[in-house]
């Protein structure tokens, strides 16, 4: 008899202390009438199962009761599904939902604390005890049930149950005894130190009735993946935060990282992995299967000011503008084009970021559709910016005649190629032809720039086009062979002949005989 009481009294004793370490998580567990229970893990935000709340608009009728239990009035809020949702579709068992609700009334109660790193993972085992915090409902619930009656004799005061774990099965459900009175679902489950473990549920389904939780860890990982993570406040460190989510070589969790933090080194090594790997083909595809360009643009918008961050994201982006055009549609279809010239803007000083923010401008401005009034007003003036500060790099020099060809070529507004001319586009691409006549490539993006402006016929009797008469001959000349920049080259003597000026310099110059050269090249392309 001595032995059971002092036994029943040391339970009582344990039971009281973890009663005192999960104290200050009791306000924060609700009941949502006539359903169960949630509490909240971030401000304004609720977690619980999903036969709890199983879609907006059936959350959108809900209300949530805090403080029952307590010294305090109950408090009632509205839910707000259409703020915030999300809920768990696959795999199965995870079951679990988080919705939006008012915060007007209940600023004051302090969120429980969600695991996010592996840190606060709190181990479960089979034999431990848990205290699990629940709000009655019908044993006759069921988890389809489309009503459930809040008018039924059971008693939904909240209850605090101390629960034996019987079971931890290979998908972290942890099992509990069935309880005969009483179904629950959307309960908080708790270990003896107050950390969060658990989500527990019992409600009659199609294998009959059973006790449960789903483990938090699992949770949290599902969280992790559809990049919910930035839903809650988090004092993680980086180092946490990466030793727990990071995996060697794995774009996708890099990816995610990305989507689910805002830890500056977090990011910055995360990107930097991104960049690293983004010269394999099989890891670009992967990071445009799984939404790249977005979360890669979103990141650089955001850290604008991160050298590192900018730097990596470019060489990533540039990369995925090779190959189909698809890719190139959505780095612009997200913003691409206006954040890419922001950077070139900010690090003018970074001759690597200058050039790859003119080989990606050169690249998505090979579609007609991305020449656009912002690529023409602010990349116009941002290329020719590069080639000036960087006189000797054939690589800005090549790209930024490339960018400009690209928009005189897909642009039918004359404002456009106004604006390369008056910014001194057609002097740099003379300059090129005369500086670098021996440079194939630069001087074939020389000759269909021109080739690209005088096609605008307004232009083609331009003061600022006499000069590049003789250097385009000359050019011509040195690279007979080369019947692309013969076919345009011819084209670009062709228009510049509108000018009477321009015919007596190209008569003069044997411009004659080399439009008798390159007319080969042109039939070619007639198909005569």
């Amino acid at each position: 008899s001595y032995s059971f009481c002092t036994l029943l009294a040391r339970n009582h004793s344990r039971m009281k202390d973890v009663i005192a370490e999960n104290r200050g998580n009791i306000p924060a567990i609700c009941r949502i009438p006539g359903r169960g229970s949630a509490f909240l893990v971030a401000p304004g935000l609720l977690l619980t199962g999903l036969d709890v709340v199983r879609s907006k608009p059936e959350a959108a009728k809900m209300k949530a009761v805090f403080h029952e239990s307590g010294k305090q009035a109950p408090v009632v809020v509205d839910l707000k599904p259409f703020s915030t949702f999300f809920c768990s579709a696959y795999p199965e068992h995870l079951s679990y939902a988080l919705v939006a609700c008012d915060m007007k009334k209940i600023h004051q109660v302090t969120p429980v604390k969600l695991p996010i790193v592996s840190s606060d993972w709190a181990t479960v085992e089979e034999g431990d005890v848990c205290l699990i915090v629940q709000h009655p409902l019908s044993i006759t619930t069921t988890a389809d049930t489309d009503t459930i009656d809040e008018h039924s004799n059971v008693d939904h005061s909240e209850v605090k149950r101390f629960e034996e774990i019987l079971s931890v099965s290979e998908t972290s459900l942890l099992g509990f005894k069935t309880n005969s009175n009483y179904n629950s679902a959307g309960c908080p489950v708790f270990n003896s130190k107050g950390v969060l473990v658990g989500l527990q549920s019992q409600l009659n389904g199609p294998n009959g009735i059973s006790s449960h939780a789903v483990c938090i860890k699992e949770i949290v990982k599902h969280l992790f993946a559809n990049g919910k993570m930035s839903f809650f406040e988090t004092t993680c460190s980086s180092q946490e935060i990466w030793s727990t989510w990071h995996q060697e070589g794995d774009i996708i969790r890099s990816l995610r990282i990305m989507q689910n933090f805002q830890h500056t080194e977090v990011i910055q090594k995360a990107m930097s992995e991104l960049c690293r790997y983004s010269g394999n083909e099989t890891k670009l595809q992967q990071i445009m299967d799984n939404n790249g360009p977005k979360i890669i643009l979103e990141n650089f918008c955001r850290f604008r000011i991160d050298e590192g961050v900018v730097s990596s994201a470019l060489r990533t982006l540039w990369n995925l503008s090779f190959g189909d055009d698809s890719r190139r549609k959505e780095i612009v279809a997200n913003g691409g084009i206006p954040i890419i010239i922001q950077g070139m803007e900010n690090f003018c000083k970074n001759e690597e970021v200058v050039e790859y923010g003119c080989v990606l401008l050169y690249n998505l401005s090979s579609l007609p559709e991305h020449v656009t009034s912002h690529l023409c007003e602010k990349g116009i003036p941002a290329v020719l910016k590069a080639m000036q500060l960087y006189p000797a790099s054939e690589v800005i020099i090549k790209f930024t005649l490339g960018v400009l060809m690209n928009v005189a070529k897909n642009t039918k507004d004359d404002e456009h190629v106004k604006t390369i001319v008056q910014l001194g586009g057609v002097e740099r691409a003379c300059g090129a032809l005369t500086q670098c006549s021996h440079n194939e490539y630069l001087v074939e993006n020389s000759v269909l720039l021109l080739s690209a402006v005088v096609a605008h016929k307004d232009f083609a009797l331009h003061p600022a086009l006499r000069a590049c008469v003789i250097p385009l001959i000359r050019a011509l000349k040195i690279h007979h062979s080369n019947k692309t920049m013969a076919k345009h080259g011819n084209q670009a003597l062709w228009y510049l002949g509108l000018d009477p000026t321009n015919r007596v310099v190209i008569v003069r110059n044997s411009g004659l005989e080399v439009l008798d050269s390159t007319i080969d090249a042109v039939a070619q392309t007639l198909g005569t």
